[in-house]
């Protein structure tokens, strides 16, 4: 049976341009948020079913998208439970909190953040569990992103020992896609985002490395800004350059992955040691 879950992040709060992890602090959208969020009405309108947290900032977005339609808000799709890091920035978080930052968000989705919160594991678990009790074609939800990543995580039954760093956290209003084939879950071709042009959302397919891709500041501040100067060249352009970045990044995997098949008794730290003599 043919099914598609389609996750959208919240839009902007004042904790997100302040660089706070906020978890269970419920905070509403600021305006920009509720702006940009307004900017998306009427584009998921096909939906046979309509999720939300029940914390304010992921309903107010939903609401503003689709505000026609009957929404269910439930806790089992709130931000996960950060701990000790809560209220925090992410520069105290590393200060105070170094190992376990790493240890969760990036080797092990076992590990509960902020020492004492939840896992990625089990906030995965609990949003599974919540949507295959739905037997609806398409479902949009509206939840945070650590929720997100561990759901989409979760639904993709990825290995674990690379279940924590997988999936990235999605940016505000971030877009990710699952769909299910033969009982199997798989991300809709590349996961999905809305791109702000100008005052024009534009739908892109965007690599899941895309945070990992690199812009110059001035060309970060074009993309992101509300002038209408932006043209279709603009955005062909700025979709050329992730085009390539990401073919350079595929060609140096498969690149390391020739490597080791052909050597397979060379670890990491004798390939990185080869490497370096071989350039000097």
């Amino acid at each position: 049976k043919s099914r598609i879950l389609t996750f959208i992040r919240h839009g902007q709060t004042d904790s997100n341009t302040q660089g706070v992890w906020q978890g269970h602090v419920d905070n509403p959208l600021n305006t920009y948020g509720v702006e940009t969020a307004k900017e998306l009405k009427g584009k998921f309108s096909n939906y046979d079913l309509y999720l939300s947290s029940s914390f304010k900032r992921a309903f107010e977005t939903i609401s503003l998208i689709v505000d026609d339609k009957d929404i269910i808000a439930t806790e089992l799709l709130a931000e996960m439970d950060l701990g000790q890091w809560e209220g925090l920035s992410t520069s105290e978080i590393m200060e105070n909190y170094r190992e376990n930052f790493i240890q969760s968000l990036f080797i092990n989705f076992r590990v509960k953040y902020g020492i004492d919160g939840e896992s990625m594991n089990e906030a995965g678990i609990r949003v599974r569990d919540l949507l295959n009790d739905y037997d609806k074609a398409k479902i949009l939800v509206a939840s945070h992103g650590g929720t997100i990543k561990a759901a989409i995580t979760t639904f993709l039954n990825c290995p674990e020992h690379k279940a924590a760093s997988s999936f990235t956290i999605p940016n505000n209003l971030g877009v990710s896609c699952l769909e299910v084939k033969d009982n199997k879950y798989s991300l809709c071709g590349q996961r999905l985002l809305w791109v702000l042009i100008g005052h024009k959302w534009v739908y892109m397919a965007a690599p899941v490395c895309e945070t990992k891709m690199k812009m110059t500041r001035k060309e970060w501040d074009k993309l992101k800004s509300k002038e209408r100067y932006h043209t279709d060249e603009d955005i062909e352009i700025y979709k050329a350059k992730r085009k390539k970045i990401w073919d350079e990044a595929q060609a140096k995997r498969l690149e390391v992955e020739k490597f080791m098949r052909e050597n397979p008794g060379v670890n990491n730290t004798k390939r990185r040691r080869k490497r370096r003599t071989k350039v000097s």
